[in-house]
């Protein structure tokens, strides 16, 4: 495998601390991966509007004049449920293709060969220090339907942990509510590479990810970085624990709302953000299915069987991630199998009772 080379030209900034300048040495030529399966599912929305619509539910009343900036690959919908980011589903925005998050972490820099080169976000910018590149933005302003609203991110990079303390590569993410930065870290810094990583600052929220951990610059012991890439579940070296900014408002009221991520300096070495959006400071659980009844295998090529307890007939919807219905079942007490439509295209869907109790998510390879 080749890999891109990079060298620390410039001090550190918006830090604490100070660190030698660092090189990206070849640890290991070939990384295999085997047939494992990702944890992380991704997938890219074509409709944004009707994606936040989605995910804000009823906690706004409307949401009008949307922009967004960067390539429409940069956003979708994330199933965190079998991985390790602690957030069950949501947005992602990332600053590459979104899909490339998805692991096991068998890539030592997803999305250095990129060479997107896209606009940066002049407020991006301010924050990390250094100009940006391929920033991913949604923008609209919205109508309140609570007086709360949650929304709870995790920052995550491919920049961890070899380029902490360089300037140029201090990746940044930012919620701004009405002009105001609401997405910080537990000080109070705004989120970027350099400001919560596991050297300094913040480290109490930093998760290592990284089996490689770079003798370079390795984070230390205490951080428990997986020795195997079959521990991992997605492709970012590092991420913060779940944290949420708060929009705290009138109902009723009208506001502006602009979320974002970019590259600093350079397009490669991909970072990403997870947003979850509820209406407490509780993590949004997702709908679980009953251990009475179960559907496998998932991820399905087209067929799902099915082993139900219970004693009568239910019907189930299958729906896209959007919520339009694609079909119906009906799963008879026992075992059985449901046939997909054959044009059902690959991606996430929910399959989902009648009574929307009971729900599941579904990939189709």
């Amino acid at each position: 495998m080749l890999l891109g080379y990079r060298t620390n030209q410039h001090p550190r900034c918006a830090t604490s601390f100070t660190m030698k300048s660092v090189f990206l040495f070849l640890l290991l030529s070939i990384l295999t991966a085997g047939n494992l399966q990702s944890q992380l599912v991704v997938d890219t929305v074509p409709d944004p509007q009707l994606m936040l619509e989605t995910q804000f539910g009823d906690l706004v009343q409307s949401i009008t004049n949307l922009t967004t900036k960067g390539n429409p690959d940069y956003w979708g919908i994330f199933d965190g449920s079998q991985s390790n980011i602690g957030l069950n589903s949501g947005i992602i925005l990332t600053n590459g293709d979104c899909r490339l998050a998805m692991g096991v972490n068998d890539l030592l820099e997803v999305g250095i060969f990129d060479n997107t080169g896209l606009i940066g976000d002049d407020d991006l910018t301010a924050i990390a220090g250094g100009e940006t590149e391929d920033a991913s933005v949604l923008e609209f302003d919205f109508i309140a339907g609570t007086d709360s609203i949650f929304i709870h991110f995790v920052f995550a990079s491919e920049e961890y942990p070899e380029w902490v303390a360089n300037i140029i590569y201090n990746d940044v993410f930012a919620i701004w509510l009405d002009g105001e930065n609401i997405a910080l870290l537990p000080n109070g810094d705004p989120v970027c590479v350099n400001n919560v990583n596991c050297f300094g600052a913040n480290s109490e929220v930093y998760v290592c990810s990284d089996p490689m951990n770079l003798d370079t610059t390795p984070c230390d012991d205490a951080f428990n970085c997986p020795l195997t890439i079959e521990e991992t579940t997605h492709q970012y070296d590092g991420f913060n624990t779940p944290l949420y900014a708060t929009i705290a408002v009138t109902p009723g009221s009208s506001h502006h709302l602009k979320m974002g991520i970019a590259d600093v300096t350079d397009n490669g070495a991909d970072s990403g953000v997870f947003l979850s959006i509820g209406s407490t400071t509780a993590i949004p659980e997702a709908n679980a299915v009953k251990a009475s009844i179960n559907f496998y295998p998932n991820p399905t090529k087209g067929i799902l069987n099915y082993t139900s307890g219970f004693n009568h007939a239910t019907e189930f919807i299958l729906s896209d991630t959007m919520g339009r219905q694609v079909t119906t079942f009906k799963v008879s007490p026992g075992t059985g199998s449901l046939h997909l439509p054959e044009a059902i295209s690959k991606g996430m869907y929910y399959l989902t009772s009648a009574d929307g109790v009971k729900a599941v998510r579904v990939v189709v390879e």
